[in-house]
């Protein structure tokens, strides 16, 4: 157009007016084209900073972690060591034979959930009723193990963290939890056994010595070790060469002295024992058999006679109240419901339970509810509800509860990089059998759901480049309409001095 107008004006002079008038569009053009490629570059700087300074994931603190916000070096994981403070850290290195040295020179690699054949386990201080989930015992204190690929929610994820190499074994400690993570299920070194002699000093020491061999307690001189120290079978105060020591001469009792009053009856269930004798005592559970039996066992699962609490079957359940669902995992639950957890604990054994303590962890659930009633127990600060000990009969089923209520604004907090079982939409308890109850999710949730652990990765490299195509368009535009306003100009005036 503009080259039409120019080509035409020096035989149509009254086309000068059209000119101006393309020249005042042309000025209009080129103060939007400036505030557009002024938005472009703003948009383009907005872009360039987010590539150079990243979104970091959350770091909401997790009751599972072992360092609170994890580690940021090998000297900081080191430090956590030697400081042994937080949560026996390096207790738990010590139980499987890190030194805090170890850690310290430690590099740092990047590892994948299923790496090493997907047979890496993670360790943290709560159960989650994940895959591979295992209890561990380190210095008296419970954590669990489990797979980490059980935290995907995708193919895989990838972990930062140190190497630390004991002897053949290979440790990892992950950066965003501190989180010990074997190949395998983790195997404690032995400790050192202190003597049995001398307990400041420990078994194989060489001052780890017996003391000498006390007397003969029933003839003092001679030593205890001394083959003539041999005590009568039936009458320990006395030496089996006294000549009183001769066994009851009834082939019935061959347990007691001939002299003996009791050289009379014989035990019902083991004719080698006298009715008196304290072996001869009746299975508590079985009266057929005798109590220093094999056989003598409080429930079939049992260990040995003595561990009756091993026949407790625990199990619980949830109800919501304000939905009317006697099973609270069958439907979400809403913001407000009041939300019923039943422990229930049945002993399965023939004989009384003593002392039989209910503990609860609730960490997961206070996440998203509000303790109405504990009904009883005190909760510590770890999360951990506690009742007061209890007996439970044989056959009988003892029941706690808790009463909690969720909360009216439904957090939705991004979930732990390091636990990913923390602020997840899913109030998840384990007392025997799992219990989970999900909650709504927000739209930022259902796309953190969608995306998993991480963002996708679109690659900064490429968003930078379009965005860099797009402001070298608008300023050529922008360019070449200012060229056109400029030209414009120049026609005129010559125009104006007679110069067309």
């Amino acid at each position: 157009m503009f080259e039409k107008l120019v080509s035409a004006l020096p035989y149509n002079p009254s086309l000068i007016h059209q000119l101006g008038f393309y020249s005042k569009r042309l000025r209009q053009e080129q103060a939007i084209r400036r505030f557009g490629l002024i938005f472009i570059l703003l948009a383009f700087f907005i872009q360039f900073f987010a590539v150079i300074s990243p979104p970091q994931q959350s770091v909401a603190a997790s009751p599972n972690d072992l360092i609170n916000n994890g580690i940021s070096s090998a000297a900081d994981a080191a430090n956590h060591c030697r400081n042994n403070a937080l949560e026996g850290y390096g207790d738990i290195m010590k139980n499987y034979g890190i030194s805090c040295d170890a850690i310290a020179a430690a590099p740092t690699v990047t590892i994948k959930s299923t790496d090493y054949n997907r047979n890496l386990y993670s360790m943290g201080h709560n159960p989650y009723g994940k895959a591979g989930e295992t209890p561990v015992n380190v210095f008296g204190k419970t954590l669990y193990v489990r797979y980490l690929w059980s935290w995907d929610t995708h193919a895989s994820s990838s972990y930062k963290a140190l190497k630390v190499t004991v002897g053949a074994t290979t440790y990892f400690i992950l950066y965003n939890c501190g989180n010990l993570t074997s190949i395998g299920l983790p195997q404690p070194v032995p400790q050192p056994v202190p003597c049995p002699y001398n307990s400041a000093i420990f078994t194989g020491d060489a001052a780890c010595v017996p003391p000498p061999p006390p007397a003969c307690p029933q003839d003092h001189s001679i030593p205890a070790t001394d083959a003539l120290c041999k005590a009568c079978p039936q009458d320990t105060t006395i030496l089996k060469k006294n000549p009183l020591c001769v066994q009851c001469l009834n082939p019935r009792y061959p347990n007691v002295l001939n002299s003996s009053p009791d050289c009379k009856e014989v035990c019902k269930l083991d004719n080698s024992l006298d009715t008196d004798n304290k072996l001869c005592k009746v299975c508590e559970y079985k009266a057929d058999i005798l109590q220093s039996s094999p056989d003598c066992k409080a429930c079939d699962k049992s260990a040995n006679s003595t561990d009756v609490s091993s026949c407790i079957y625990v199990r619980k359940s949830a109800a919501n109240l304000t939905q009317g669902l006697a099973d609270a995992t069958t439907r979400k639950a809403a913001a407000g419901d009041k939300i019923d957890y039943t422990l229930y604990a049945v002993n399965g054994s023939k004989a009384d339970v003593k002392d039989y303590v209910f503990q609860e962890s609730i960490n997961d659930i206070l996440d998203y509810a509000n303790i109405l009633d504990l009904h009883g127990g005190t909760k510590d600060s770890d999360g951990l509800v506690t009742w007061p000990a209890v007996t439970i009969k044989p056959g009988q089923t003892v029941m706690q509860r808790v009463s909690v209520q969720v909360m009216q604004v439904i957090p939705q907090t991004p979930r732990s990089s390091s636990d990913l079982g923390h602020f997840d939409l899913v109030m998840s308890n384990t007392y025997g059998n799992t219990v989970e109850i999900g909650l709504p999710a927000s739209p930022p949730k259902v796309v953190e759901a969608v995306a998993g652990t991480e963002l996708p990765h679109t690659g900064p490299g490429s968003s930078m480049i379009v965005a860099g195509m797009i402001a070298v368009f608008a300023a050529y535009f922008f360019a070449r309409t200012r060229l056109l306003a400029q030209e414009t100009k120049l026609v005129m005036q010559e125009n104006s001095n007679g110069g067309l």
